[in-house]
Order: C-alpha cells, then structure tokens, then sequence
C-alpha cells in the first residue's frame, strides 16, 4: 500500500469515529431531556392515571424538547408505565407536536382529527345561561 492510501484511510477512520462520538455524545444529552420531560408530565402521560391536560410546568418541559426525539427514544419497557397517545396528546395541548407519520414509541403519529379542550375559564363569560349568545337586549 502506498502512503497516499494510508493517509486517506487514516483520515477516513478520524471523520467516522468523530462524527460516531458527536451522536452519541448527542443521544446521552437526549436521555437526560426525555427524563426532564417525563419528570415534569408523568402525571399527564402515565397509564394508570385519567388524562388531564398539561398544566404549564408540563408544557414548559414540552417545548423545550424536540418532542421528534423524545417520540423516537420511548422503549417498549417505558410503554408499560407511558401511554404514546398521552404523549402525543400532550405535545399537541402545549403546541410542540410530533409531525404526522413519525413513531412515538409505538404508535405511528397521524394527523390531529382534534383539538385538546382549551383549559377551563378561558372561554367562561358572565352571561345568563338563559339567555342566547347572540341576544343583545
């Protein structure tokens, strides 16, 4: 072999165990974010609890996240204590969702045929229940 070939497959070695290292490296900072995220919204994506939508801690970890990674990271083991639809729900209530066709542990993410319930007393007024929406007298 000649020099020129030793030094092009040295480089090649160099480039692929850099760019190896750098997403793994990757990976690990997203293990750490998944459990932020599970910590902050456990109440709202476990299996053996009533859905409830997200308060704003939850939502705050929701987008601080790429809820894509998140999705891809969830294991068959986390499913046993996670439900992927809460997930996904959950995403979408704190306006960071999965795009349509991703996996989220599971579950492959198709488009929102809903929209989550506002939370309550936004759209309460002080009118009669008596009374019509649109009667102004």
């Amino acid at each position: 072999m000649t020099i020129e070939v030793k030094i092009q497959l040295l480089v090649f070695c160099l480039v692929f165990t850099m760019c190896t290292v750098y997403q793994a490296w990757g990976e690990q900072d997203y293990y750490e974010k998944k459990d932020f995220f599970e910590h902050r919204c456990m109440k709202f994506i476990e299996k053996s609890s009533n859905y409830h939508p997200p308060n704003e801690s939850c939502c705050h970890a929701v987008r601080e996240v790429n809820m894509v990674r998140i999705c891809r990271m969830i294991s068959a083991m986390d499913e046993e204590t996670i439900d992927v639809r809460r997930v996904v729900w959950v995403a979408l209530a704190c306006n960071n969702p999965a795009p349509a066709g991703n996996k989220c542990g599971s579950l492959t993410v198709r488009q929102p045929s809903w929209v989550p319930p506002p939370p309550r007393g936004i759209y309460e007024s002080s009118r009669d229940d008596n009374q019509a929406p649109n009667d102004l007298s």
